[in-house]
């Protein structure tokens, strides 16, 4: 029998967003290259609509089979030169951290609660680098 742990998926992202924002300049600030940019007026994907994004977007993301949401959130902003305040760039109008969490249940299950904690030590670095958080929580089943 498979662990919940290993039917959980959890992301944790840094977005950097702005009209004006100079996504290169994010990269030299924070230290550490992106996983996406997109630039605004790009196509989101291809189709008939052809959706664009509407800002500038620096994305930095770390994926994992987890529930440890502290951990990966402590991983995340270790990538970061430390004493930075992302949401003090030049540009940007908004700045977040997004943790998403997945996990499978049991056929009947949706809708069971999934439990997670932010310990002092990700909530010390979330104040230290200024960045507020977003969570979505969902279960899903197999």
């Amino acid at each position: 029998m498979e662990t919940l742990e290993s039917n959980s998926l959890l992301q944790a992202t840094l977005y950097v967003k702005g009209l004006d924002l100079g996504v290169d300049r994010v990269s030299d600030v924070l230290g550490v290259a992106p996983t996406n940019i997109y630039r605004k007026g790009e196509p989101k994907i291809r189709g008939r609509d052809r959706p664009v994004y509407a800002t500038n977007t620096w994305k930095l993301s770390l994926k994992k089979q987890s529930l440890d949401v502290s951990g990966i959130l402590l991983e995340l902003l270790a990538m970061l030169k430390p004493k930075v305040h992302p949401v003090e760039i030049e540009g940007a109008d908004d700045v977040f951290v997004d943790i998403f969490m997945a996990s499978t249940v049991e056929a009947g299950d949706l809708g069971a609660s999934i439990e997670w904690q932010l310990t002092t030590d990700a909530l010390h670095a979330l104040s230290r680098f200024g960045l507020p958080v977003r969570f979505s929580v969902c279960n899903v089943e197999p």
